[in-house]
């Protein structure tokens, strides 16, 4: 049990841990999670680089429906490490996972301590294990994306307001800079804003001039980025009523696909590694009805419910909620506690549940923190830039989308990634892999996906060729942990063939 006197040395001992393994997860988990995590942020900065042209931006760029505030962090950060002599695109996304790294600890930690002694004692310890170690935790929260920082930023948010029976001036006006903050960051994040702000109207009845300095100081941080996106773009715009109109009014974005709502709600079950994932929406389910006036169900409701709304559905969507999940879990546990009479029957079952759900957590979290995201492509360029520094590459793949690590979209350039010396070579088959494409005066190298290594004429072909297996996207022992709880695990991972050895070609 976890009591005030003891909760500074749990703090520091599990800070510490939360360090080495955020750490870990910003080293390892090199590249990008979802396209817009990179083409919308560090091709906006390479952008003002001058290292791509308007004319290869993604679509986004051109309607202005992106706030500008994380590609200039991404810039002012690379134009520092030019002016120190570094201009390893590698090393800049690291200084970005670490960063927001650090951030996620420090909101976690500043969320806990407003949270921890509303608590039982018995629930204390778990609820700060949960809020750094729930297993997708440490690889979303290294995350340089919109999802990750807004949600953050709202974490942030939450804890100035504290739980005073009233919230203090200065809280109210921390709380608005940093929900402004979150709504650059993703304009999604508003509608957590706006149940923010109905919980502190309508249930914890604060006065109206006290809500108009939260409104006030998110104002001032929206103007802000109003005058940020001027200096971007060149002209006056307005992103998020862009967004508003071409991605709701417009419906854009279902071109990009459409799902029905309880499809959604079983796909973020599943995503979520199945048995935690049903415990997290049924304690949600639990706490919305036993519990309706909590903070929690007004943040997390307006964008959950939006999001089974509109037809263009990501299980990345609701990852600005995902910090909120550990409070949820412990809270709903304690309703759940008062449909049963003390003592709990059935307490040897429970504890035998919550065992096996703590190992299963810990094998989730494991290979999480040591899985490059997209299947292992960008650690896949990186490779490629280490081991042939300099020597003329074609890099082979099928001419299909999210083939080629190094331009895995036909419509998008990696400008970010691109290296001078290395060729993306399109083939229409397997059956145009011949020799020549691994000629002695020619480094070829051949990229597939772990699955096509079934097909028996890849599998002829590097055979006949001599082709050897030189780089994994993903480390054999992640997969097979993985393969414990998910079955296609390592299907997409990228794999590299090639006739030189690594050293061979210096």
């Amino acid at each position: 049990m976890l009591t005030q006197k003891e909760w500074p040395q749990y703090r520091l001992a599990i800070i510490f841990i939360a360090l080495v393994v955020y750490l870990t997860a910003a080293f390892y988990t090199i590249g990008y999670y979802n396209p817009d995590e990179h083409f919308q942020i560090l091709e906006f900065a390479n952008l003002k680089l001058g290292k791509i042209s308007g004319s290869e931006m993604p679509w986004e760029y051109r309607e202005k429906i992106r706030s500008s505030i994380q590609p200039w962090i991404a810039f002012l950060l690379i134009k520092q490490l030019h002016i120190m002599g570094s201009s390893d695109p590698y090393t800049a996304a690291l200084i970005l996972r670490i960063i927001t790294a650090l951030l996620a600890i420090y909101a976690i930690d500043r969320f806990s301590r407003t949270n921890l002694f509303q608590l039982e004692e018995a629930h204390g310890l778990p609820f700060l294990w949960l809020s750094f170690f729930l297993w997708f935790l440490p690889f979303l929260n290294v995350r340089f994306s919109s999802e990750s920082w807004s949600g953050l930023l709202m974490l942030l948010a939450a804890s100035h307001l504290g739980l005073e029976k009233k919230s203090k001036p200065e809280g109210l006006i921390l709380a608005g800079l940093l929900c402004g903050l979150a709504f650059l960051c993703r304009f999604q994040t508003g509608l957590m804003f706006c149940g923010l702000l109905f919980w502190l109207l309508l249930v914890k009845k604060e006065r109206i001039n006290k809500l108009a300095l939260i409104v006030a100081a998110f104002t001032v941080i929206v103007i802000c980025g109003v005058i940020l996106d001027k200096f971007y773009y060149g002209n006056w715009t307005l992103t998020c009523l862009n967004y508003f109109k071409i991605n709701l009014i417009q419906d854009r974005a279902s071109q990009f696909g459409t799902t029905n709502w309880y499809t959604y709600i079983l796909q973020v079950i599943f995503s979520s590694v199945w048995p935690i994932g049903l415990l997290i929406f049924l304690t949600f389910i639990i706490l919305l009805i036993n519990s309706p006036n909590s903070m929690l169900i007004w943040l997390i409701t307006p964008l959950l419910l939006s999001h089974l709304l509109i037809p263009h559905k990501e299980i990345r969507f609701l990852f600005p909620l995902v910090n909120f999940v550990p409070l949820l879990l412990v809270n709903g546990y304690r309703q759940f506690l008062t449909f049963f009479p003390k003592p709990l029957p059935y307490r040897r079952t429970v504890l035998f549940v919550g065992v096996c759900l703590g190992i299963l957590n810990v094998m989730a979290m494991l290979p999480s923190i040591f899985t490059p995201p997209a299947n292992g492509r960008i650690a896949i360029t990186r490779f490629v830039r280490d081991e042939f520094p300099g020597y003329p590459v074609k890099m082979y793949s099928l001419q299909v989308e999210e083939q080629n690590p190094f331009q895995p979209y036909s419509f998008l350039r990696q400008s970010f990634y691109e290296l001078p010396n290395v060729r993306p070579c399109p083939i229409p088959g397997y059956r145009s892999i011949s020799r020549e494409m691994f000629g002695p005066d020619t480094l070829g190298l051949l990229a597939v996906h772990q699955i096509e290594l079934m097909n028996p004429e890849l599998e002829d072909r590097i055979k006949t060729l001599g082709l050897r297996k030189i780089k994994d996207g993903v480390p054999h022992w992640v997969l097979t942990m993985e393969g414990f709880y998910d079955r296609n695990a390592g299907d997409g991972e990228y794999v590299l063939y090639s006739n030189v050895v690594p050293g061979d070609a210096h």
